[in-house]
């Protein structure tokens, strides 16, 4: 009876159960990548002349998004450099119709307090969506700490670059009739004129958002997960902690090496003692990034000291974030170009006092084998 049951339903609707379940959420909507599902994540809330609060440390992707496609949609967003919880509070204005977090960052690791922004979202009466980034929610689930919504990219999580596909999860627990989000409580143009906040009646009208999105923003973008993605993410399921948790500890080995080495002029890392998220991290008690941003220091010009360091590593050298099981690296300069030829980057939203910026993506490797790798190029230096 269970296999014919499971074989009356699609392998995205078996996934989307697993995964509301899982983490404890109301309603999980699935899509074929994680930018597709926060595109129609933020369309799903805000339309011209809305404003969003978002933190400037997230995915390049989002923030070119953001920064450039919204502004000429005429949706306002309100970057906060700062993890200050008050910073983010003093953004919002009536016009705001949510917070956007990433729970590890970007450019730099960091540790938002997502329990202290959810009080300030639900006290303003607007959602807080948190992009967990590559953090698997076994690891870190920002539903249990009040995030409203939130958005999973599976490469990420995966450490994968051949599927593409994210989730939305909605914790299901906001009152949207009384929410300031206006598009969920007007009637809907594209759907029969249906007011979803006011229409949809009881539990189900707290997942007002997750209706919205699924049967508007997915059908007219036709955004759907493949069978490939569903099925290979089914089959993995749950089995990415212990690869996470693995690598993040190496990376504070690793972090641990370089902030005591000469060469290395600034490292930020959540988990260091003296970092600005220690505390967080700390009271949170769980493993929040597997990548370390630094600087190199040196008597040479930055440009001769980041091409020394580099071409004396065996690590592959990138453009772009990514998470695999080997060790990459990368380097930004004045705005974010990338050395590496073969890669151009440029991230507009590198402040100017992390110039020279390095970031490294742990692998799996030896904590040892990859802290002898740094050591030998540092010493060239």
């Amino acid at each position: 009876d269970i296999i014919e049951y499971m074989e009356q339903r699609t392998v995205q609707q078996i996934l989307s159960e697993r995964i509301t379940e899982f983490h404890g959420g109301a309603r999980a909507t699935l899509f074929n990548s994680g930018m597709s599902a926060i595109v129609q994540t933020v369309l799903t809330l805000a339309r011209t002349g809305d404003e969003i609060v978002a933190s400037e440390n997230i995915r390049s992707q989002v923030y070119h998004f953001f920064k450039t496609i919204l502004k000429d949609m005429g949706i306002t967003v309100n970057f906060i450099r700062t993890s200050n919880p008050m910073e983010f509070e003093s953004a919002i204005s009536f016009a705001t119709r949510f917070i956007f977090i990433d729970t590890e960052g970007s450019v730099y690791p960091e540790v938002l307090d997502i329990e202290k922004l959810s009080a300030i979202a639900h006290r303003n009466k607007i959602p807080l969506i948190v992009d967990t980034g590559g953090i698997p929610l076994d690891v870190l689930n920002p539903i249990k700490l009040g995030a409203d919504i939130v958005v999973q990219d599976f490469s990420f999580v995966c450490g994968s670059d051949s599927f593409s596909g994210g989730a939305v999860i909605e914790r299901g627990k906001i009152d949207w009739r009384i929410f300031n989000v206006p598009l969920l409580k007007a009637e809907d143009s594209c759907c029969k004129n249906i007011r979803w906040a006011f229409d949809l009646k009881g539990a189900e009208s707290n997942v007002a958002f997750s209706y919205r999105l699924k049967n508007v923003m997915k059908k007219l973008f036709d955004s759907e997960m493949s069978d490939y993605t569903a099925s290979y993410m089914l089959e993995n399921f749950g089995e990415y902690k212990d690869s996470f948790v693995k690598r993040s500890e190496t990376a504070l080995t690793v972090a641990e090496f370089l902030k005591n080495h000469e060469k290395v002029s600034w490292i930020i890392f959540p988990e260091l003692k003296g970092d600005k998220s220690y505390s967080a991290a700390v009271r949170f008690g769980s493993k929040f990034s597997t990548y370390i941003s630094f600087a190199l220091k040196s008597e040479k010009s930055l440009d001769e000291c980041v091409k020394i360091f580099f071409d004396n590593l065996n690590f592959k050298k990138i453009g772009h974030r990514a998470y695999s099981e080997a060790t990459t690296i990368n380097y930004y300069s004045g705005l974010g170009d990338s050395c590496c030829d073969e890669e151009f980057y440029t991230n507009p939203n590198l402040p100017a006092d992390l110039k020279g910026l390095i970031r490294i993506f742990i692998g799996t490797e030896n904590a040892e084998d990859i802290v002898q790798e740094l050591k030998k190029a540092l010493d060239l230096i």
